[in-house]
């Protein structure tokens, strides 16, 4: 396993793993912050890279919350655990991709540290021929495997043929995935965060109205598998023009090998991690559809949406974080970046705690409340896999740094323990159904995190921030209780559907102030000052939310 990419194949002229390092005036440390850049346009450049990523998820989300109940009893129950059950396996070939979509965006971001657009377009014309070939093995194998796959599945009957067509689609989707992730790498590493993202919500509300369509003119999900085409088609008809402007007519060509073979070897390391990732995201459904009904697979599928949709909430935050402490490696190297890193963590930690600790009070009532009392089991899957990523999303800005600098081999010691423990622990609890293993995964995710941790301070650096020492305890306690209590006494009141589901987030935000105003403390007269008194300082705001 590799012990560290070196800064040379990183940014090209770098002779040290410290990476290369930008020239600074006499004196001028006290204005500048992580790795050069003034204090206040780095809050403005993670601030709003922060909203338009969030954005992204909160508008994907409230849609979800409107079109899957349409959904499930458009197509049925069982049709909807099958559409649910091929995503998951078209998530199953995402990272087959070689490890080198996640490690593009790392070295698509060091380029961009320095303006390298020769070295991007070196870098895209030699991955992009790899990933070309993978795509093709992709959807060659799915083609294949479609009918067998129905079968181990227990998929007969009218709904064979349409899972067949669209399991196929899914393979040509993924392939052309791959070439389309690596030019939105390009636009990532620029900090276009409103682009990128802009264009997330339109293909989502896109492909919702078309699922939408497929229910009411009978096309069922062979129509499915034609909107996601669709989809595909327009993100990459807006982001290929987009990143054609990072690049330049004198990079028209392959790198040297000396730089391909360190991307590669970085990249095992990521492929290593997206196997895993994969295994611990997907096991719980696959286990769950393979061993029960689909009926069972939709109750979880319920749960987990609203769990994964609370936690991407959180891990948007992180592209703006990563991409930040890539460039200040590129600049300051180890040094530089250590010193952003434990700002960041320490903001990330008071963020995450709150979002899971609110999330945990409110998500079974907003399970209930949107699809109604039967699926109670969904509302029980939802706050149990919270709670395992209550710790588990601590680690966020410590998976960045260790990326960030080259390390990914650090992760993937914690990502290698978290996929056993994932496995034998929702195998182990399989017998109380959707609930156990959704139980299993989160004994898994505190397990790995907490050895994440271990690992990253006594075989990387001692002197990594432990992320626990950030913790705000009673403040999440706080946010917990506020939030759960309002739930129970509102639900009485609760109406159903998506206004149901909207309506549990009215104790949610309730549970939100309380939590922050339990963080700032003596400083909540402060922040509400310097809130309520425009023009609006991020800097100052930021100060006293997380750094005070």
């Amino acid at each position: 396993m590799q012990a560290e990419v070196s800064g040379r194949a990183a940014v090209g002229d770098a002779p040290d793993q410290e990476g290369p390092r930008l020239s600074q005036e006499p004196g001028s440390a006290g204005r500048h912050f992580a790795g050069g850049e003034d204090r206040r346009s780095v809050h403005r450049i993670l601030f709003t890279g922060a909203m338009w990523n969030n954005l992204s998820s909160l508008v994907p989300l409230a849609i979800t919350t409107v079109v899957t109940p349409y959904l499930i009893h458009g197509f049925g129950v069982a049709a909807w655990g099958l559409l649910a059950l091929v995503n998951s396996i078209r998530v199953f070939f995402g990272p087959f991709g070689g490890g080198l979509g996640g490690t593009m965006g790392r070295y698509f971001a060091l380029y961009a540290g320095r303006d390298d657009r020769v070295k991007t377009t070196q870098a895209f014309i030699t991955i992009g021929g790899f990933l070309v070939v993978l795509g093709g093995i992709a959807t060659a194998v799915s083609w294949w495997a479609a009918p067998p796959l129905m079968a181990v599945f227990s998929v007969h009957g009218r709904l064979e043929p349409e899972g067949i067509f669209l399991l196929r689609t899914v393979g040509v989707l993924v392939a052309a995935s791959f070439v389309h992730n690596l030019f939105s790498a390009v636009v990532n590493a620029r900090q276009r965060y409103a682009f990128t993202n802009t264009l997330t919500i339109v293909t989502f509300a896109a492909g919702s109205f078309g699922s939408v369509l497929c229910v009411m003119t009978g096309a069922g999900l062979k129509g499915v598998g034609i909107v996601y085409v669709g989809q595909q088609v327009i993100a990459s008809a807006f982001t290929v023009p987009k990143a054609l402007r990072y690049m330049s007519r004198r990079g028209l060509r392959l790198l040297p090998w000396p730089e391909v073979k360190e991307i590669l070897h970085f990249s095992g390391s990521m492929q290593l991690m997206g196997v895993i990732a994969l295994v611990n995201n997907e096991v719980g459904s696959l286990l769950v559809g393979g061993v029960f009904h689909l009926r069972a697979l939709a109750f979880y599928n319920a749960g987990s949406t609203v769990s994964s949709g609370v936690r991407n909430m959180a891990y948007n935050l992180l592209v703006p974080f990563g991409t930040h402490l890539t460039h200040t490696f590129a600049r300051d190297g180890h040094e530089g970046t250590a010193e952003a890193f434990e700002r960041l963590q320490r903001a990330w930690v008071v963020v995450t705690t709150g979002i899971s600790a609110v999330g945990i009070g409110a998500s079974y009532f907003a399970v209930v409340e949107w699809l109604g009392p039967g699926f109670r089991v969904g509302g029980m899957v939802a706050a149990v896999a919270l709670g395992g990523d209550l710790v588990n999303l601590w680690t966020g800005v410590l998976t960045q740094y260790l990326a960030a600098v080259g390390r990914p081999d650090v992760e993937a010691r914690y990502a290698t323990l978290a996929m056993v423990v994932n496995v034998a622990g929702t195998a182990s609890l399989l017998e109380l159904g959707p609930v156990g293993v959704a139980g299993g995964g989160a004994v898994a995710a505190i397990v790995a995190s907490l050895f994440l941790l271990r690992v990253a301070r006594r075989r990387y650096d001692a002197r990594v921030a432990s992320f626990l020492r950030d913790v705000p305890v009673l403040p999440a306690f706080v946010g917990f209780a506020v939030t759960l209590v309002l739930e129970v006494v509102a639900r009485p009141y609760a109406p159903s559907g998506a206004l149901g589901l909207l309506f549990s987030g009215l104790p949610a935000l309730c549970g939100i102030v309380a939590y922050w105003f339990a963080v700032l403390g003596r400083r909540s007269g402060a922040f509400v000052r310097a809130l309520a008194h425009p023009p609006l300082q991020l800097a100052r705001l930021a100060d006293l939310a997380f750094f005070a």
